[in-house]
């Protein structure tokens, strides 16, 4: 109880700690801390999930299991480097640019609300207080993406807000014909709308109002994760936010929506069985690996890119999550962990070129490695493994879901993944490798050196950890994070002996 109250409670303190009258320097180091505080929090309720299976707390208001300790975990790592990140992207902008240290505590304040809306996501049992928590990340985040108030960057939000809005009030019709059913099958209880207590029961729901119920929600869900074609906000949303809140965005908050998917589809194959979410999801996947691979190739500017991409990804992890199986579903729950750290480190990378470039065109943008070395060499890392490049983490993930469904037999399904994969591979990374080799453009150094402060190194220090995730995890995944993998895989799947067969299937890839 204490660590899943420290654990929402840490960002909701830091919320008003950031406006508290602390010089903006100290600020930014101050809401690194309460991130890192948040960060360690999750790292140790790990030990203690693995041991005890759940953890409760606020009157089962609030329960923890492996799945969700896995996505505290991501948003809790995610949100400490996008706030480590922060402090040096707003020290490397003019005044005039980033605007006022007021500005500047309220970007802080709503990247904090942000968060712990996230967490709250990942943590309640309620389904109810799950929708109600998506809803208010949207809030939170609406108004950091219009942080700069430009024409576009209003636009994004406004359009983002109306869309996400309007998406998730189609997955609340969802919520309530779950918990009417719930209702229906065994009568009034108090903790009708508990994902625990609706899985418990789910076999005496009705099999019709349970489809309808994943309809709804796919729609609703569906529009905050970005599948297609119901991502209209997305690449708006991620190319127009400040650089920390797109990695924010694509990073965990697509995946926030996608467990809630999962939570419902954990309930509907209860219910009714046969993999039945898979038949749904599956379309929905591959429409938005499909439409992503095509509009990559059309795309100027570099986090519009980026944003194209997350939809690639989204789609690949349900994918994944529609084959079905242990390796599959393993697959997919890594494949977040791996793009979430690719593309933290892709967009902390646009927002170096950006202030050393003063632009985000990737036609203004060459030679890379040659004006910032480390920047550069993290573009290259980072286009080759959002590219599905060996041995980086995400070839991996993608080659588990790729096999996975050759095991089951779906042979068109893998075949047509593996095509789609080869185009975006050639739309990605020969986008992303023209900024980093060449010559500097003349474009470069367009700027006065008198008219921005001097790159802070934070901006580079930021690169380290997820690169180093991308490529470790390419080779190795450690034992406590590989044991969260697994028991999250067997919640969805149902199938005990998970950690045996994956173990048994990689033979000696994956270590204790």
């Amino acid at each position: 109880m204490n660590l899943l109250a420290a654990l929402l409670g840490i960002p909701a303190g830091a919320a008003v700690l950031v406006l508290l009258p602390f010089p903006i320097a100290v600020v930014g180091r101050l809401n690194v801390l309460c991130m890192l505080a948040t960060l360690l929090t999750a790292g140790a309720m790990v030990p203690l999930v693995l041991a005890q299976g759940t953890l409760e707390g606020l009157h089962h208001f609030l329960r923890v299991d492996a799945l969700s300790c896995l996505m505290v975990l991501l948003v809790s790592l995610t949100s400490f480097l996008a706030s480590f990140y922060s402090v040096g992207y707003w020290e490397s902008q003019p005044r005039e640019e980033r605007g006022s240290d007021q500005k500047i505590r309220g970007y802080y304040a709503l990247v904090n609300l942000f968060v712990m809306s996230m967490l709250v996501v990942c943590t309640t049992d309620n389904l109810g207080v799950l929708w109600v928590a998506l809803e208010a990340t949207t809030l939170a985040s609406a108004f950091l993406v219009g942080f700069y108030n430009k024409e576009a960057s209003l636009q994004a939000a406004w359009r983002y807000l109306i869309i996400c809005s309007l998406g998730i009030s189609f997955a609340l019709i969802g919520v309530v014909l779950a918990f009417a059913s719930a209702v229906s099958a065994a009568g009034f209880h108090e903790y009708a709308l508990n994902w625990s207590y609706l899985t418990s029961i789910a076999d005496q729901l009705d099999p019709t109002a349970l489809k309808l119920a994943f309809g709804f929600a796919v729609v609703g869900f569906g529009t905050k994760a970005g599948l297609v074609p119901m991502h209209g906000w997305l690449p708006d949303a991620h190319s127009e936010a400040p650089t920390p809140v797109s990695a924010l965005l694509s990073g965990v908050l697509l995946k926030c929506a996608l467990y809630a998917l999962i939570r419902f589809a954990i309930l509907v194959n209860h219910g009714i069985g046969d993999n039945f979410s898979g038949s749904i999801l599956m379309p929905f996947g591959f429409l938005s690996v499909g439409i992503a691979a095509l509009y990559l190739f059309g795309q100027t500017q570099i986090k519009r890119l980026l944003g194209y991409s997350s939809i690639e990804h989204v789609g690949v992890i349900t994918i994944g999550l529609s084959f079905g199986s242990p390796l599959a579903v393993f697959g997919a729950l890594f494949h977040m962990w791996n793009h979430a750290m690719t593309k933290s480190l892709l967009f902390f990378t646009a927002g170096n070129l950006y202030l050393c470039h003063h632009t985000l065109s990737m036609q203004k943008i060459t030679g890379s490695l040659r004006l910032t070395t480390g920047t550069g060499i993290a573009l290259l890392v980072g286009g080759l493994a959002l590219s599905g490049t060996p041995p980086f983490s995400i070839f991996i993930s993608e080659f588990s879901i790729v096999s996975a469904g050759i095991q089951l037999g779906y042979w068109v399904a893998p075949l047509l993944l593996i095509v789609l994969l080869v185009v975006i591979f050639a739309g990605l990374f020969s986008q992303l490798s023209r900024m980093a080799f060449g010559l500097p453009s003349e474009d470069a150094q367009d700027h006065e050196p008198s008219a921005s402060p001097p790159i802070s190194s934070l901006t580079g220090w930021a690169l380290v950890i997820p690169m180093g995730f991308i490529v470790l995890m390419g080779w190795f995944i450690p034992g406590p994070l590989f044991e969260l993998f697994s028991e999250g895989t067997r919640i969805i799947t149902g199938d005990v002996p998970v950690e045996t067969s994956i173990r048994s299937w990689w033979g000696n890839v994956w270590q204790e």
